[in-house]
């Protein structure tokens, strides 16, 4: 037990960490950290997947970006354009050391020939160790994988792009300069309000104790069609799948009140040319949503969400759980990049991804390209069946049917009859809160 998240990480830590890298920390019980100046504290997000790989170290953590790529790549191309990034991205050569991201000798790996993407997907990382950045091609299929320690996902594809386009490393700032940027914490206010009363259960998956491997179930929707029904609605095309995948996850679970963690940048926009840099920027935030409606009324609950993001983005997920309104868990994530926009001229096709892979038990990645709305749907086969995940990707946005489940029935007459008595002494409106 530990009393906060960076306590944890420093006792998890205690034994693991190299001896030249333990010092007393200021005011932690000589927990230890790496030597003074040397790499970077972590921020709340990186804690987190850092806390995950130590209880389960098979779950991958990571986040994965594959494609075919016209024309081919030639192997000497792409190893050296590999080598360009890590010389100048410094969180590409970095690993984990007691609660700091500290520079290492350990480069990025290239694997050429055959492309295994389920191997890459379920690779675990030595986060003390390294590498921690897996590149694998052979020349028609490039596929990237990294722990969330040291890339987000938007960091990923652009790594991807400079391997495609043979950019010159930029000079602008580096992860190192502004992480502290990135790590600062504000307070959530309203926006931490919306979980006082805590976060109700979604009862998705068998409940097992997450393992690996990881699986993955990839879909798309005709765009066009979605686009209009969006621009008719007045909100945005990731708030219309946010929402439809909240009303797909009522529709099997039976819970209306859901709760998904969305992937936020967190990018500090007052730095010069911040979104073409690579580190673990991102976190995830939860995100209510009553999803017991039409899918046009729960699009714009959808949409106000994700305004309100913005407005909560010096907050982090662990700051949350560790303030007055502790949001729990959810099992399910999503995520909306952009993906295969900026290629050059390689044109990039049959793209798969995922984010915080293994983290969530069930996370979907959405984006536009080529007039499909693409979706990657990640899970782990200890919590999920591909069937399962079929079952609420094939509908995404089909009309459900009212679930049939007790539970949902229970919850409708809770809803109904919020004052009338369960049981002698115990009200409808109190069981449903206090079973959520």
């Amino acid at each position: 037990e530990a009393p906060s998240l960076r306590a944890l990480v420093a006792a998890l830590n205690a034994e693991r960490a190299p001896a030249a890298h333990r010092t007393l920390s200021p005011g932690g019980e000589g927990a230890p950290t790496a030597a003074p100046g040397v790499g970077v504290a972590l921020t709340d997000s990186q804690r987190t997947f850092v806390v995950q790989s130590r209880f389960y170290p098979d779950i991958p953590g990571s986040v994965f970006l594959s494609m075919s790529v016209d024309p081919p790549l030639l192997e000497a191309t792409v190893s050296r354009r590999l080598a360009l990034a890590a010389e100048r991205h410094e969180v590409l050569r970095s690993v984990v050391r007691g609660d700091r991201l500290v520079p290492n000798d350990v480069r990025p790996v290239l694997d050429w020939g055959p492309v295994d993407e389920s191997r890459l997907r379920s690779l675990s990382f030595d986060l003390g160790q390294g590498p921690l950045v897996h590149v694998a091609c052979d020349g028609s299929r490039l596929a990237l994988v990294a722990h969330h320690a040291v890339l987000d996902a938007w960091s990923l594809k652009n790594l991807a792009e400079a391997l495609l386009r043979g950019d010159e490393p930029s000079a602008g700032p580096d992860w190192v300069a502004v992480s502290p940027l990135a790590a600062a914490a504000g307070e959530a206010g309203d926006y931490a309000a919306t979980f006082a009363d805590g976060v109700p259960r979604l009862p998705l998956g068998h409940g097992a104790e997450p393992s690996g491997p990881a699986g993955m179930v990839h879909t798309s929707v005709v765009l066009g069609p979605l686009e209009t029904q969006a621009r008719a609605l007045g909100v945005t095309l990731p708030a219309l799948v946010l929402a439809a995948y909240a009303r797909r996850l009522y529709a099997v679970t039976g819970q209306h009140d859901v709760v998904i963690r969305v992937a936020h940048g967190r990018r500090p926009h007052r730095v010069p040319g911040v979104a073409s840099l690579l580190g673990p920027f991102a976190d995830s935030l939860p995100v209510r949503l009553l999803a017991d409606a039409p899918l046009a009324e729960v699009a714009q609950r959808a949409h106000a969400a994700l305004r309100a993001l913005p407005d909560a983005s010096s907050a982090s997920l662990a700051g949350l759980q560790r303030g007055d309104a502790p949001t729990g868990l959810t099992p399910a994530g999503f995520s909306f990049p952009l993906l295969g926009a900026n290629t050059g001229e390689t044109r990039v096709s049959g793209l798969r991804a995922a984010a915080a892979n293994g983290f969530t038990g069930l996370g979907l990645v959405a984006w536009a390209h080529e007039g499909q709305l693409q979706l990657s749907w990640n899970f782990l086969h200890s919590s999920l069946g591909e069937p399962e995940v079929m079952r609420i990707a094939g509908e995404l946005f089909a009309e459900p049917d009212p679930p049939a489940s007790l539970h949902a029935a229970v919850l409708a007459v809770a809803r109904a009859y919020p004052e009338v008595e369960a049981v002698p002494g115990l009200r409808y409106a109190v069981l449903a809160r206090r079973s959520a």
